[in-house]
């Protein structure tokens, strides 16, 4: 089914998330980039990666229903006893002693999670992503939002985010990445999620996932989010044309939570809806 169409038949309007969005009405139907019904060019293989660094205690379990059209993602973000944070993990070094700002397994500063290149603690997560990581999903570039149709049972839980990959060789550590709330509603209600592009940016800290965060010593970078000031970790359109990863995340806060997922698309959004 075209996302157009659900929408068009439920006439649900779109929600945005909680980081202060400035409400447009919706102006054009969407088009969907992942489905869990078996639908081509909408269905993507899907692998669900918990911290795997010494001392990572989150987990989770991702699983797809194509009889009923959806997926299902439940698990934790632990605190780490020894360290008393949320997700933490600890620092080891590798065999070669490599210094902390470089890891030699990938060849990259700061943004690396290898043990080796860590300091004493990072937030921990849970993961789940398109394998796909140079598949090719529809082109959303003519949109403003991208669209979550889900539902959860622990609209509490504070740490969801989304993210996508286009146009790079490292899709997990240099994906376009957005926070996203999703609202409490009555029992089995869908809602609609909508996540600005420009709320997305590709330099987040691998510590937190946030864009707006410094990470701790002895690393000291300044992340920055999409903005006039940063044009440059903003999605373009180009970007948005190219998607080739599209992934879901529970990072840097401690909880259980759950999450059904019936589609991920592209649209124009407004600010309120309601649970249909």
């Amino acid at each position: 089914m075209a996302l157009s169409r659900r929408t068009a038949a439920l006439g649900a309007l779109l929600a945005a998330i909680a980081i202060g969005v400035t409400p447009t009405s919706a102006s054009a139907p969407g088009i969907e980039l992942v489905t869990f019904d078996g639908a081509n060019g909408t269905t993507f293989k899907w692998k669900d990666l918990n911290d795997p660094v010494m001392g990572g205690r989150s987990s989770s379990t991702w699983s797809i229903d194509t009889s009923a059209g959806q997926a299902h993602w439940n698990g934790t973000v632990r605190i780490v006893p020894s360290l008393k944070a949320p997700g933490v993990r600890q620092r080891r070094r590798n065999l070669l002693d490599l210094p902390p700002r470089r890891c030699h397994a990938c060849q990259r500063d700061r943004q690396c999670r290898h043990a080796h290149a860590r300091p004493a603690s990072a937030p921990q997560f849970c993961n789940a992503e398109t394998t796909d990581w140079i598949g090719k999903f529809n082109d959303a570039s003519a949109f403003t939002h991208l669209l979550l149709r889900v539902r959860t049972t622990t609209p509490t839980y504070g740490g969801f985010k989304v993210s996508f990959a286009a146009d790079t060789l490292n899709p997990q550590f240099k994906s376009f990445k957005a926070p996203f709330a999703v609202p409490a509603s009555a029992a089995g209600k869908w809602t609609t999620v909508a996540v600005p592009f420009h709320a997305f940016s590709n330099d987040w800290s691998s510590f937190t996932g946030d864009c707006a965060t410094k990470d701790p010593a002895p690393f000291h970078t300044q992340h920055h989010c999409c903005g006039p000031q940063h044009p440059e970790v903003c999605p373009t359109a180009k970007n948005l044309r190219d998607i080739q990863q599209v992934g879901l995340w529970t990072e840097g806060v401690a909880g259980a939570f759950t999450l059904d997922v019936q589609w991920i698309g592209a649209g124009n959004a407004t600010t309120t809806a309601a649970d249909v």
